[in-house]
């Protein structure tokens, strides 16, 4: 919407037509539209992050790395329940990947979508944005273990001179205008948990928790907005924490359930 380039993008597939298919069903689903006579500028790439060349031949491979100007990354396995081992392929090596289609051809800038949780949780210092990914805290499952050796890849190109943004979003949920949200997200399921049971969660430690929430619209917006700015201009390169400035608390996320017609008990 925003600009007039062609957008090539990557998802499994059989084929080109597949890949660019499943992305416009992705849009419908989501209840957007392309704008009008832009639907030519989406262009459908057959692969997989954990294939070597992300599954493309040498050709296509090469035509890519020469062509393109950017390189959103934003594709993860995200299972909070599984060992490092079951998520490296494609959220460590498929990154590595990526970083490889990225330094080759022309120059391009990659904005890479990692997540706040490369942090420890329930610290009490604040977490900046260009504070040190070396911290020596604990990440507690192979999600957050596996996004952390993928910003670390992305940190030593950039290092080398790679153009690089790294996008730290908090917990992404519902688009702003429509509220349509993926169905698999944590708070999402938490919310139809807690809906159906008529029963919702508090710490045990009594205490009031705040929830972030990034509507996918802003974030999605501001990764575009990243990528159009200059590098150092407007610090059009490094990390970007991606929050709400004003979080909710827990319990007025409950009481806003129960003012829709959900009623809840704690």
């Amino acid at each position: 919407a925003r600009t007039g380039v062609t957008v090539h993008a990557l998802a499994t597939a059989a084929d080109a037509g597949a890949a660019r298919d499943r992305v416009l069903a992705a849009v419908r689903e989501a209840g957007l539209a392309l704008p009008p006579g832009a639907e030519h500028r989406l262009v459908g790439v057959a692969g997989d992050l954990s294939r070597t060349r992300l599954g493309l031949s040498v050709a296509d491979h090469e035509r890519l790395a020469d062509e393109v100007d950017a390189v959103y990354h934003s594709a993860a396995k995200v299972r909070w329940l599984r060992p490092y081992e079951d998520l490296e392929a494609v959220n460590v090596t498929g990154t590595r990947r990526v970083l490889d289609l990225v330094a080759d051809g022309r120059p391009k800038r990659l904005v890479h979508v990692s997540t706040l949780a490369v942090f420890p949780f329930g610290g009490s210092a604040p977490v900046v944005e260009d504070g040190p990914l070396d911290h020596g805290g604990l990440l507690y499952g192979g999600y957050p273990q596996s996004k952390w050796v993928a910003e670390k890849l992305v940190a030593a190109a950039a290092a080398q001179g790679l153009d690089a943004v790294v996008l730290r979003p908090g917990s992404v949920t519902g688009a702003s205008g429509s509220g349509v949200f993926n169905p698999k997200s944590f708070v999402e399921l938490l919310l139809s948990t807690v809906v159906g049971l008529g029963w919702a969660p508090l710490p045990s430690t009594g205490a009031d928790v705040p929830v972030d929430l990034v509507p996918v619209d802003y974030a999605a917006a501001a990764a575009v907005a990243l990528t159009l700015a200059p590098t150092g201009e407007a610090r059009g390169d490094g990390a970007y924490h991606l929050t709400n400035p004003r979080p909710i608390p827990l319990s007025a996320l409950y009481r806003t359930l129960t003012e829709l017609g959900y009623p809840v008990r704690t």
